[in-house]
């Protein structure tokens, strides 16, 4: 088979191509391998790529399962998303200095990749750009049991217990503590600005959690089935909390810089507990966050009567504030009955008396 027959269409999956067997030299006048080019193409064993190359699209080569290796040449700046996944042969990846990109899923479930080798250009990478290359975390993993290329925590094997992230990860990657059940705790160092798309996802067992100030983005369902994950403090600002982020654990959020308008229906409560509590505490409030904090306590307390039985810090406040009347008393008592809480309906009994 030619390469001219071979390469007629480059952004487009090519029939011949994903029938044949064959090693592959691309022609010097490519310049660009198209998305879907030789998806599928499970004939494929090897492939160079020439230095006139500066781009590999989307699902380039996904499914090549019996493609053992392969060098992105000097050139090459992005690598497409999915444009090696399932590649299950794939043992070793050189990537040459020049590209800036890996896209998402890039190297999804190559199982036998054992070698990556990543230049310093490199500056984004793309979620789950490893996802399921669980020998090249064996490989790659650090005492503690972290896989960290380029400042991006990518996977998670340790034993769990508490962990501390080391100094000059800026990344938490996609899924990198995902189910990781023995996780009880997790320090994060001040120079970490995102975290990813289910990072901590089903950790069952983990309790609480700091964010520091850096992080400006958290993933959906970053933390999703956290079971047993009580508190969360967000010390900088997040302006926007997707509703997937606590998913099936719903913790008190202490996060007193991200406006109440930033955060979705079903976390609220939780963040009015933290709100209550960093008020409580005398903690240094944005006047404008705080007033609407207070607005919104007002305007829906009765729907939050249940946090504030379960959450002392947030029944206090609206006792301290003066947001409850005499009309709310036996539906607050009521509630106390159902949760079984003695001290809280003294405080509103006590209360009662005085209004």
């Amino acid at each position: 088979m030619q390469p001219e027959q071979i390469f007629r269409q480059l952004n487009a999956p090519l029939a011949a191509a994903q029938q044949a067997q064959f090693p592959l030299d691309l022609p010097e006048s490519v310049t660009e391998i198209g998305d879907w080019a030789f998806s599928d193409c499970t004939g494929l064993t090897s492939v160079t790529i020439l230095v006139g190359v500066t781009e590999i699209g989307d699902q380039a080569f996904e499914g090549c399962e019996s493609l053992t290796s392969v060098t992105i040449p000097k050139g090459v700046t992005e690598i497409g998303g999915e444009a090696f996944s399932g590649c299950t042969s794939q043992a070793s990846v050189t990537i040459s200095e020049g590209v800036t990109k890996i896209g998402e899923q890039a190297f999804d479930r190559c199982k036998n990749l054992t070698s990556v080798t990543i230049p310093e250009s490199l500056t984004k990478i793309g979620a789950g750009a490893f996802s399921g290359c669980h020998q090249l975390a064996d490989e790659l993993a650090d005492e503690q049991g972290m896989v960290i290329i380029n400042g991006i925590l990518f996977k998670y094997i340790g034993l769990g217990g508490e962990v501390a992230i080391p100094a000059g990860v800026t990344a938490i990657g996609y899924g990198a503590f995902c189910d990781c059940v023995n996780l009880t705790g997790v320090t994060i160092p001040e120079g970490v600005t995102e975290i990813g798309y289910g990072a901590f996802s089903g950790c069952k067992n983990l309790t609480n959690m700091t964010i520091p100030k850096g992080v400006t983005e958290i993933g959906e369902e970053a933390f999703a089935g956290c079971k047993s994950l009580t508190s969360v403090t967000i010390t900088g600002t997040i302006t926007d909390i997707h509703k997937s982020v606590f998913t099936r654990c719903r913790p008190v959020l202490i996060a007193p810089h991200t406006p109440v308008s930033g955060i979705v229906k079903e976390d609220k409560p939780g963040a009015c507990v933290g709100f209550a509590k960093a008020y409580l505490d005398g903690a240094e409030l944005d006047e404008e966050i705080k007033a609407g904090y207070l607005k919104y306590i007002k305007g829906q307390k009765k729907r939050l009567f249940p946090a504030a039985i379960q959450h002392e810090e947030l029944l206090r406040l609206m006792l301290a504030e003066k947001i409850l009347d005499r009309n709310d008393i036996d539906s607050l008592l009521a509630e106390c009955g159902k949760q079984n809480n003695s001290a809280a309906k003294a405080a509103v009994l006590d209360y009662a008396g005085e209004i």
